[in-house]
This record gives structure tokens, sequence and C-alpha cells, in this order.
């Protein structure tokens, strides 16, 4: 998204209009809708993963690499495919993360209840699930916040008169659901337990890179 449209979509805010001819806007469009459905479909995808790990770990145990590559293909293909309907693929991809986060919030509320029966093993798991749950919660929340604009914009310019929408709204609301691709690998990256010592060492690694650059 970023290569393919940010270095047509900032120059033609700069000078209010499109800068480019039609089959570059053709292929704008494309990008835009191509990369915005895949992402979205990989939360989906990620969600229902999470949910058959937690909540049915019969089947989820037994996903695995291969399992995560062959799905990811699929999505690309799903997304290739479907492009043309983005309002379709908004309502679906919405209704299976909400299923899935709801199925792993169960399970976990169910979970919390049988280890308060046995305290010898509940410090430890009931750190797992509280990561778990604040996880879910925080992807249902990014996900509402960069995508309702979005939504809420497409739906009013498809069932109201398009001329009433102000232009600033289908940019606001754009970059809102582009955000997207930085917020969620965020949140899955800050709650990552080892995530402190990670970014530690990276921080010491490039003090070290400096410091040799400098010195040689």
């Amino acid at each position: 998204m970023t290569l393919s449209i940010f270095p047509m979509d900032i120059p033609s805010a700069f000078a209010h209009k499109w800068l480019f001819d039609d089959i570059t806007c053709q292929v704008y469009a494309m990008c835009g809708v191509l990369f915005s459905m895949c992402s979205l479909t990989n939360l989906t995808a990620l969600s229902s993963v999470c949910c058959l790990k937690i909540s049915f770990p019969n089947y989820g145990n037994r996903f695995s690499s291969s399992h995560a590559c062959v799905l990811l293909v699929a999505i690309w293909c799903y997304a290739t495919v479907f492009a043309i309907g983005p309002l379709t693929q908004y309502i679906m991809s919405c209704t299976v993360i909400f299923l899935s986060y709801t199925f792993i919030l169960l399970t976990v509320h169910r979970s919390r209840r049988a280890i308060q029966q046995h305290q010898s093993t509940k410090n430890k798991t009931t750190n797992a699930h509280s990561l778990i749950v604040k996880l879910s919660v925080a992807v249902c929340i990014g996900f509402l916040g960069t995508w309702s604009p979005y939504a809420i914009t497409a739906m009013s310019a498809a069932f109201i008169d398009t001329t009433l929408v102000p232009p600033t709204a289908f940019a606001v609301s754009a970059i809102f659901a582009k955000s997207s691709t930085v917020y969620n690998p965020t949140v899955y990256l800050l709650c990552k337990p080892n995530f402190p010592i990670h970014f530690y060492r990276l921080k010491i690694l490039l003090i070290l890179d400096l410091h040799n650059r400098y010195t040689s």
C-alpha cells in the first residue's frame, strides 16, 4: 500500500486534483481495495486461528506453519477475486472477528472459573489468560476504530447523495482504515511477553553498531 498508493495519493492531495491518467486511477483503486481487503481478511483469519487454538484446542493444536502458508495464499486469492465487493467484505469480516473473539472471551472466562478451584496453577495460567483478554479487546477496539469511519462514510455515499458527504470525510476515513495495517501488528508486538527483552537487545546492538562505526 505504501509503495503503490501513497506515491500517487500524496502529490494529488497537495495539488487538490488527480495528477495521473485514467488507467493509473484504475490501478490505484484496485490496489487500494486489494490491499485493504487483504489486511482485513488477515485479521479475520488470525482471529479464527486464535479461536481454534484457545476454544477448540483439539483442532487448533493441529494448525502448523504449512497450514499458515496455505491460509495466506487463500487470503490473497480471496481478496483478489472479491475485491469488487468491499461493503460485503466488511460485514463478513466483522462478523467472523467478533464471533471468534466472543468464543475466546467465553473460553477464558470458563477457564478462570475452573482455575479458581485449582490454586496451584493459578498464577501462570491467569497471566496467559489476561494477556489473551487484553489482546482480544485491543484488536476489537482497533478494528472498530479504524474501519467504522470508512464503513459509515461508504454507506452514507451509497445510500445518500454523494455530494452531501464532504471530501474531508472520505480522506479522514481512508486514513483511519489504512492505519489498521500499522495498529494491529503494533498491538501484537507490544503484547508479546518477551518484547521488552528483545527491544532492550535491539537497543544494545544499535548502540554497539554506532560505537563501532565511530571508533573505526
